[in-house]
């Protein structure tokens, strides 16, 4: 793990304490992962892998909102201070991946298709997201259902993006768009 980012991690007790805990409630955490004591792995963690050298910081929430639902971190992915993932469906991060703070990732959405119902009781309408090895992730994004992020992106803070971005881009806005390519 990075020595610069590790002199900067809570004790190393408390780190084991939140793991353990999380462990004994099904969660698949890495031993090398390190989960700060605030982090929320919610409804059914056992659907929840986080993988080797993974960092989760503080305030943190992973939450998998049915028994078929997924999150997968893959290995050394930072995900940032009050970070909101919400899965219905899958939400796959690759390796190597840095999250700003307060982003917030979210697989589904309800069906506006009918005035005759509510819309809270229309059904979900679920699409995976999957994010790239290699990504950095803007304080303050969201990332919506079915979103596919290649490999090497970056995605500035406080874009909201609706739709698929090609490997090595960089973008920006609400909704985000293509500023540039990084190759």
């Amino acid at each position: 793990m990075n020595r610069q980012l590790r002199q900067h991690l809570p004790f190393r007790w408390l780190s084991w304490l939140t793991f353990s805990y999380f462990r004994l409630r099904g969660a698949d955490v890495a031993r090398s992962a390190v989960l700060y004591p605030s982090v929320q792995l919610n409804r059914y963690p056992k659907n929840i892998q986080i993988g080797p050298e993974v960092i989760v910081k503080s305030w943190a929430r992973l939450t998998t909102c049915n028994a078929s639902a997924k999150i997968r971190v893959g290995e050394r992915s930072t995900i940032g201070e009050q970070n909101l993932f919400y899965a219905s469906c899958s939400i796959e991060i690759g390796n190597d991946v840095m999250f700003g703070p307060r982003v917030y990732i979210v697989d589904s959405s309800h069906s506006i298709d009918s005035v005759d119902v509510p819309m809270n009781r229309q059904p979900d309408m679920g699409s995976p997201v999957t994010i790239g090895d290699d990504c950095w992730i803007g304080a303050h994004a969201a990332i919506l259902a079915g979103v596919t992020i290649g490999r090497g992106s970056v995605v500035g803070a406080g874009a909201v993006v609706v739709g698929d971005i090609e490997p090595f881009s960089v973008v920006g806005g609400v909704p985000a768009k293509v500023l540039k390519s990084r190759v």
